[in-house]
């Protein structure tokens, strides 16, 4: 998603009511009615607690773009009691699960309330880009402006003490009583994080070690292979059954951005390790197919769970417009309500829970909805341990237990991370077919207690003794709140251990939660492959508890990670560590680390079934190869000249006076406008800035930086004595822990002299010739008249311009002004609304002897979404 910098101030309070910056004292979707007109209430839970001591950077721009996603009420109690009865076996209803269409005759909110709504939330404008069959969920798009208007809100922007920016509501949204939350009102609590991190080629696990001397303190003597696993390697170590491989399944990926090239390295992987042509299904729901930054994530998701299960029936993207919640919400309901939709999801993201409770949970009614339908939603722990840092992607582990969404919601399979080393020979070579000979935790999988949300029944007789956490808010306050993860799966320590898969072409090692997920994605369409049972296997949490509390199923089904045998007991992830099964105090051996264990494929299907065959067999079409598109039009609004929320020009304002100045030396620091203009041959630059001191050193520099055909690039200019400007190449490289750290730009050209003015409201401009960019970049596809800049940001700091790239995430930018939002069409008027980018991996200016030394604290980049 585009770049937002979440709150990290007053982090110690994140994971308590009432922590600074973080939730408003009354909780979540807290109504206060209103007293001048009736049926309306204020949503007071949905204020950000203590702006007061943020810096109000004033309004937002009035034709800003903002999605926002709004609730209504349903029969929760209904719904509960009806879901329960689904899963408790004996009842009369057990397993008889619901269709779209009979959960809309049960449950759907009534028409004339779902009209209200409606009208309500569309009377200044907002459109209506998404609405759920069962009247439950809207999504809306329009400007800033329309939503202060539709809810009596004003949106401005914040800056905390740590230098971050957000944008937030001064106050409680106005709605009809009938709506029970909004998402999209503030910028906090809506980046989803840990997607994966593109990794460099390496080979299948064929490196093996005949002693641990290499290997995690407490990793006793042997012999292990350890690198890549390929997916015969896991299927092998898992126990999949070899005739029990997805047959007639399918599996459901949720994510957004581009596919083509997702799908294109889905191929090659099959190809690479002999597994059949997927047929793959688009279901879009506004998604406009742009954003790339994505494509290891969805590469990890499909290839992960098609190679658990080779011989599914079809893949199914539901791809949204960016990774907030309210889009997300929006592709949940989109499944939910598919007729043709797969039993099986997986959702490889998550944010810290307790900023995604300033959106409701709205993601629990739909995922709801979807498990009262036999489905089940699998869901990333994180990749930031037993902590949750808000914004961080990934191998990082703070002081602060916390838990992410929606691998918190009762509603979803939680999954952590294991290591696995396979077995080696006597003539140090891999045993076929593959064994495990060592799986242990990793020591940042998420992991622990949620803090609202509440326990299944079936889970809590599975906790450790003694170690049932209340919940302390709503929707759970006072029940047994929920454990995370539920179970585990490879997920690899990044440094050693993984899974191959293809990017970009290439065999690559990949690993974190994102991984462990859709591998268990994968292994539940198995099981539901060969289910027998009425309604097939259904939801798997429900089924995966009844089989621990079986001592029996249980230790057959799960492998004891953290057990006494082939594990390490104790290995934790910073809060919590792993137990082993024991009689009268763990018996499942359940921990907050990797919940019930990992599977033993063979083992569960037959326990819950009696039977590992397939009951049915995969056929596909005559051209698998060529993908069904489901199109819901959602982006056709964004392409009319109708749309207002990015400015045809490629103009956008900054708020006067919000720079900060920290080299007194430096003049012209405050930049008020930033403007993109082009013809057919060349793209020209400009901003607008405001003497910030009375020294004319000329010492500042200006860079506009810009991603084009998903890499980045910046166009500089050195004001200095004899003022110059250049084309340049962002560069990154990642560390051995995962991290991705900005390098010394690459210089690609030098550009004609620019314009510089930097007395009072003077300007900058410097042009970019089509040519030398397409000469000098050698981009795929040249840029040419109509291809889309995204991401488009132009920053000051303190020269030269090169350094100041470098360095740009280790010094903050003294002041920005951003396109973010939007898309600029090359030679024409904006493209409206940008895809929104999956949160970038943390990336710092620091060098890496420093990271070995762990002597730093990270920051991340201050960017903001203008």
């Amino acid at each position: 998603m585009a770049r937002r910098k979440l709150r990290v101030a007053a982090l110690a309070g994140a994971c308590a009511l009432g922590g600074s910056g973080v939730l408003a004292a009354g909780g979540v979707a807290t109504a206060a009615t209103t007293g001048s007109t009736p049926g309306l209430v204020q949503l007071t839970g949905e204020v950000v607690h203590g702006l007061g001591a943020d810096t109000d950077l004033g309004a937002v721009d009035a034709s800003a773009p903002m999605t926002v996603g709004v609730g209504l009420q349903v029969d929760a109690a209904a719904r509960q009691a009806a879901f329960r009865a689904l899963t408790t076996p004996g009842s009369p209803t057990y397993h008889h699960w619901y269709t779209p269409a009979s959960f809309l005759q049960a449950f759907g909110v009534s028409a004339p309330v779902a009209a209200q709504a409606r009208a309500y939330a569309t009377r200044a404008g907002l459109r209506v880009t998404y609405a759920s069959p069962d009247g439950s969920y809207l999504l809306l798009s329009g400007t800033a402006s329309q939503v202060e208007s539709t809810f009596s809100v004003a949106e401005h922007e914040y800056r905390a003490a740590d230098g971050s920016t957000f944008t937030a509501n001064t106050g409680p949204a106005t709605v009809p009583s009938s709506v029970v939350g909004l998402s999209g009102l503030t910028s906090l609590g809506v980046a989803r994080t840990d997607l994966t991190r593109p990794a460099g080629a390496t080979p299948a696990q064929d490196l093996c070690l005949e002693s641990a001397t290499s290997l995690p303190a407490g990793v006793p003597n042997g012999a292990y292979c350890t690198g890549a696993l390929t997916p015969t390697d896991v299927r092998s170590v898992y126990a999949v059954p070899p005739g029990d491989l997805g047959n007639g399944q399918k599996v459901a990926v949720f994510g957004e951005g581009e596919l083509a090239n997702v799908i294109s390295d889905l191929r090659t992987f099959e190809k690479t390790y002999s597994q059949p042509t997927v047929p793959v299904r688009e279901v879009l729901v506004g998604d406009n197919l742009q954003d790339s930054s994505g494509d290891p994530e969805w590469d990890l998701d499909s290839q992960a769970s098609t190679g658990m299960a080779p011989d599914l029936q079809e893949l199914d993207f539901y791809f949204g417009s960016s990774l907030s919640d309210q889009s997300i919400t929006a592709t949940y309901e989109a499944w939910a309500n598919d007729p043709a939709g797969p039993l099986t999801g997986n959702s490889s993201f998550g944010g810290a829970e307790d900023l995604e409770y300033l959106g409701a949970f709205l993601e629990d009614t739909a995922l709801q909805q979807a498990a009262m339908e036999g489905r089940t939603m699998f869901a990333s722990a994180g990749d930031v341990g037993g902590s949750c840092l808000p914004g961080a992607n990934g191998i990082t582990n703070t002081v602060v237990p916390c838990v992410e969404y929606p691998a918190s919601s009762p509603y979803v399979t939680a999954v952590g991370g294991t290591v696995v080393y396979t077995a080696a020979d006597a003539s140090g070579n891999q045993v076929q077919p593959p064994t495990r000979a060592l799986e242990y935790a990793w020591n940042y999988s998420g992991g622990g207690h949620s803090t609202f949300e509440p326990a299944q029944p079936w889970q809590p007789p599975a906790f450790p003794a003694g170690q049932a956490t209340p919940c302390v808010g709503p929707p759970g306050t006072g029940q047994t709140c929920r454990g995370v993860p539920d179970v585990s799966a490879l997920s690899g320590d990044i440094i050693t251990n993984g899974y191959a898969y293809v990017y970009q072409g290439a065999v690559s090692e990949e690993g974190g939660t994102s991984l462990s997920s859709p591998l268990w994605a994968g292994s539940w369409a198995n099981v539901e492959a060969a289910s027998t049972a009425t309604g097939g296997a259904g939801f798997a949490p429900a089924a995966l508890y009844g089989l621990a509390a079986d001592p029996t199923k249980d230790a057959a089904s799960f492998f004891d990670v953290g057990g006494t045998t082939d594990s390490i007991p104790g290995y934790g992830n910073g809060q919590y560590p792993t137990l082993p099964r024991t009689p009268g105090v763990d018996p499942t051996g359940y921990d907050f680390v990797t919940g019930l264990g990992s599977p033993v494929l063979s083992a569960i299907t037959s326990n819950l079934d009696g039977t590992t065959t397939p009951a049915t067999t995969t056929t596909y079409p005559a051209d698998p190869a060529t993908p069904t598109v489901v199109d819901y039009g959602f982006t056709s609004p964004y392409n009319s000249p109708a749309f207002t929320g990015c400015s045809t020009s490629g103009t956008v304002s900054d708020p006067t006076g919000d720079a900060t100045v920290p080299d007194p030396a430096g003049d012209a620091f405050d930049l008020t406008s930033m403007k993109l203009s082009s013809d057919a041959t060349q793209v020209t630059f400009a901003g607008t800035v405001v003497d910030a001191s009375t020294d004319a050193a000329n010492d500042v520099d200006y860079a506009w930086q810009f991603t084009y055909q998903g890499a980045t690039y910046a166009v500089t200019v050195d004001t200095g004595p004899s003022p110059s400007a250049a084309l340049y190449l962002q560069n990154y490289v990642a560390t051995p822990i995962g991290l991705l750290v900005e390098q010394a730009p690459t210089s690609l050209a030098t550009l004609a002299a620019p314009t510089v003015d930097e007395a009072p409201n003077g300007t900058i401009s410097v042009s970019m010739p089509l040519s030398v960019f397409n000469s000098a970049a050698k981009p795929t596809v040249p840029l040419a008249a109509g291809a889309l800049l995204s991401q488009v940001s132009l920053f000051t700091n303190t020269g030269p311009a090169a350094t100041a790239l470098a360095n740009d995430f280790n010094v903050d930018p003294v002041d920005q002004a951003n396109f973010f939002q939007c898309t600029y069409a090359v030679d024409g008027p904006a493209a409206g609304p940008a895809p929104a980018l999956p949160e970038a991996p943390l990336a710092v200016g620091v060098p890496l002897a420093a990271l070995a030394a762990g002597a730093l604290v990270l920051r991340r980049r201050s960017r903001r979404a203008a």
